[in-house]
């Protein structure tokens, strides 16, 4: 396969599956959502219009925003790493009800600024599901 072929696939596969995948893209100085797909957006309660230049932490449950900014600032270098390894991360939805998710994390510069795409999972369901199994 030659390189212009590989980067057909690649861009085509792209195009394809982003739309429907789950995630929200932020600058991570500002917080500001600039990039939310309609799955991400009807995970939380909300249409991707109602998140495009919202402050990020509107997704962070109310207790942990202030630390939730702090740790968005930090974020300097790019990598991609899980959020909440070790402990359970949540999400708040538009009505205030709290959903735990797993959160892939990817910080990379683009037009001289760090933006992070966050990649989400609703695991509510697991979450349950887990407890139900344990139970005797």
């Amino acid at each position: 396969m030659g390189e212009l072929e590989r980067l057909a696939i690649q861009r085509a596969a792209r195009d394809a599956a982003w739309p429907k995948l789950c995630h929200v893209t932020v600058n991570t100085q500002t917080g500001e959502i600039a990039d939310v797909t309609e799955p991400a957006a009807a995970l939380f309660g909300y249409t991707s219009d109602e998140l495009h230049g919202q402050s990020v932490e509107i997704l962070v449950p109310e207790l942990i925003r202030p630390q939730h900014a702090t740790w968005r600032q930090d974020a300097k270098a790019p990598e991609t790493r899980l959020m909440g390894v070790g402990r359970e991360v949540s999400g708040q939805r538009k009505d205030g009800s709290l959903i735990r998710v797993h959160v892939g994390l990817t910080i990379y510069p683009c037009l001289e600024r760090m933006f992070a795409t966050a990649v989400i999972i609703d695991t509510t369901g697991i979450q349950l599901t887990r407890t139900v199994e344990v139970k005797p």
